[in-house]
């Protein structure tokens, strides 16, 4: 059905030390198994960081309903019935796949976002007076000028400016483009 690269384990201890191994996207995981049970398998799973995110499908002959919510409870992010019907376990395999793309590509997203507002915070605040030009304008003005700006999200439209008009003025300016983010942060920039 188009998986490649299938391992298999006879146990729950053979199971968590080839997921440890890396490389693995899904584990289709029986609860009852010697050695470790299916229950302390995702228990150790979803306890590691590093693997805690790798979906898992447990599949159970188990029909009593605090035994197969126990299976939720430790971890498992689906459950299929013995015995198996291959259609619908599939089906559950290529969803849980798909989704764990989806996240991946999801999470590399935020992470360029955050990175791309992290550079332009930094082109934003480069805009503000720096405190050699605040000390310079006190030298020859005689005129303290103290400023502060915080924007409430990433980026804003506020930002503020001085300099000395002569040696008895100082010009102070301040801008506050409407609303908030990305669209006033341009604003600032234009």
């Amino acid at each position: 059905h188009g998986f490649h690269n299938l391992t298999f384990a006879n146990d729950g201890r053979s199971a968590l030390s080839r997921v440890m191994q890396g490389d693995i996207d899904l584990l289709v995981l029986d609860l009852a198994m010697p050695e470790m049970d299916g229950y302390a398998a995702c228990e150790a799973i979803r306890a590691n960081p590093a693997i805690s995110s790798l979906p898992i499908i447990v599949q159970t002959m188990l029909d009593q309903p605090a035994q197969r919510s126990m299976a939720f409870d430790v971890g498992a992010t689906d459950l299929v019935s013995k015995p198996i019907n291959r259609t619908e376990l599939i089906a559950r395999v290529r969803i849980h796949l798909e989704r764990q793309r989806l996240i991946a590509d999801l999470s590399a997203y935020q992470q360029r976002v955050s990175q791309d507002l992290a550079v332009a915070r930094e082109m934003q605040n480069a805009l503000l007076p720096r405190q050699t030009l605040l000390d310079s304008i006190f030298q020859q003005t005689e005129v303290q000028v103290v400023g502060a700006l915080q924007q409430c999200t990433e980026l804003g439209g506020d930002m503020w400016g001085t300099r000395a008009i002569d040696n008895d003025r100082v010009a102070i300016n301040t801008v506050d483009f409407s609303g908030q983010g990305i669209s006033s942060a341009l604003n600032t920039f234009r």
